[in-house]
């Protein structure tokens, strides 16, 4: 990761923080998938218990930079956004991952799946998993739109510091399992 530019996030009235981040997200999202990019990264300088932050961090080569620069700055919540200079990323030896984390909280689709694959009827999945099964996370997340499905979902974020950085690929959220990014 030779190179990062921030976002700052610039909410009104109309449009708090989260919309903001969630806009934005949408818009880096489909702007990785549409350049197949897995060589940049995100963070989230910002994060708290609560919330992903008013800072976006992006990180790859400046030429990606420059790429998805342009896609914000045609999207329409370009005027809500202050988009920094492309940077060198400083020498550091700290490292962290930024990494989705998802939890089995659909109750219906618990039981639906257990059903295909156990061949069991609708009142064993429901006695295998009962109504207070859900679980919840307390991360902060982004809510995002599926194309796919039409349905909205949240995209729940971990940032974690490592002992050592590991070089890998990201996927098209700019996150990674395994992955790490320069903590500065």
């Amino acid at each position: 990761m030779t190179h990062y530019q921030e976002i700052l996030l610039i909410p009104t009235p109309e449009f708090n923080t989260n919309v903001v981040m969630n806009s934005l997200y949408d818009v880096l999202h489909h702007a990785l998938v549409a350049m197949s990019a897995s060589d940049t990264a995100i963070s989230f300088p910002g994060i708290s218990s609560t919330g992903l932050g008013n800072r976006v961090r992006l990180y790859t080569r400046p030429e990606r930079l420059q790429q998805l620069s342009g896609h914000i700055a045609a999207s329409a919540i370009r005027d809500h956004l202050k988009i920094g200079n492309i940077l060198e990323t400083p020498e550091t030896t700290e490292a962290m991952t930024v990494r989705r984390v998802q939890c089995k909280s659909n109750v219906e689709r618990l039981r639906r799946r257990y059903m295909k694959r156990h061949g069991a009827s609708e009142q064993e999945a429901q006695s295998i998993i009962p109504e207070n099964s859900m679980k919840h996370l307390s991360l902060p997340y982004a809510t995002l739109f599926s194309q796919s499905t039409g349905h909205s979902f949240r995209l729940f974020i971990q940032q974690q510091k490592v002992t050592t950085p590991v070089k890998g690929l990201f996927n098209s959220y700019g996150l990674s399992d395994h992955a790490t990014v320069p903590m500065f």
